[in-house]
This record gives structure tokens, sequence and C-alpha cells, in this order.
């Protein structure tokens, strides 16, 4: 089974901040604000957030005791709560390159704050387009399929997904994201 499709942004060579989409929000993992703030580890930076905004989950490969997230108000309290020198320069980053990128195109693309404002939005617009006609190709190929057992149905939609992938020149991750996540996972992938 696999877990919540993580979005992973580069903050500086070596500093990597890691999301994911729960209930129209975003969520940050806490050990990757915590090294950018330079707090000595996420629990002392999240003991003095609210609760509402952190909370824990379990996601693959990151152990039984599952991971800390917190919210977006969690990072500007993070932010807010370091005097650190690391923290403008990271606050300065998320306010003015990552999350205005998310509100205006729902996504971020590494490296997206180096095109103009058109240029994004073209490439926000073709890459949205590329990924809804694959997942309709999906449909499809596997409209038929839940008449199937189990196993022929997972071989139906592995085969399809390959199919559409070569015919559009697509990375099989990304249209097996959307068959499996829909429109928002395939994009998450390509992050």
């Amino acid at each position: 089974m696999s877990g919540p499709s993580l979005q992973v942004f580069t903050f500086a060579p070596g500093m990597k901040l890691r999301s994911l989409g729960r209930g129209g929000e975003a969520w940050l993992l806490a050990m990757d604000v915590s090294k950018a703030l330079d707090y000595s580890d996420a629990f002392e930076m999240t003991k003095r957030l609210d609760d509402d905004e952190k909370q824990n989950l379990q996601i693959a490969g990151f152990g039984s005791r599952g991971v800390t997230l917190i919210n977006e108000s969690g990072l500007y309290s993070a932010i807010l709560g370091s005097h650190k020198p690391e923290a403008k320069a990271f606050k300065k980053w998320v306010t003015s390159v990552v999350l205005p990128t998310i509100r205006q195109h729902g996504a971020y693309g590494n490296g997206a704050e180096h095109l103009s404002a058109s240029a994004q939005a073209n490439l926000y617009a073709i890459v949205r387009s590329a990924t809804q006609e694959a997942l309709r190709r999906y449909d499809r190929e596997t409209e038929h399929d839940h008449w199937a057992s189990d196993k022929k149905r997972r071989a139906g939609a592995n085969a399809a997904v390959a199919k559409v992938a070569k015919e559009m020149g697509l990375p099989v991750s990304v249209v097996a994201s959307a068959a499996s996540s829909g429109l928002d996972g395939a994009l998450s992938s390509l992050r």
C-alpha cells in the first residue's frame, strides 16, 4: 500500500521541505522545517505550536511512530518563534516564492520562480492538460475491468498505464499516479 504523495521543495542545496495536501490544506514535515530554521529538533519546535497546527501521520518509510506534520499556521508560528538568521531567508522564500506559486497555480515546481509569470502559467496549463488527457485515456482503457478478477484488473491497469505513457510520451510514474490518485496526485508526483 502506498502512502500519501509528498511534494518536495528545495530551499537551498541539501535543504528540502516536504509537504502533502490533507483536507485542502498544505502540511509540511516538521523535521524539514526544524532543520531549515535551525531548531535543535522537530519536537522542540512543535511543542510550542497549538494542537490545531500539528498532527502525527503514518507515512510509508518513516517508521511505526509516524511523522509530525505542521500546517501553514504552524509554519508561520515556527518561523516567528525562531530568532536564527536562517529563519529570515527561509520565511522570505516561503512567503514570496512557494506560497504565492501554490495559490496562483495550485502547485509549485522547483525552479518555477526563474520563469516569467506567463511562462509559469503556460507550463502549468500544458502539464495539467497533458495529465488530464492521460487520465481520460487510462479511464477508457480500463472502463470495463470491473468484471475482471483482482489479479486481471491489476494486470490490465498496469498494461493501460504503460500504453498511455508510451502513447503520450509521459513518465509511467505520472500516469500511474493519475490512475491511483487522480489529477492532483499525478501533478504532485512531478515535483
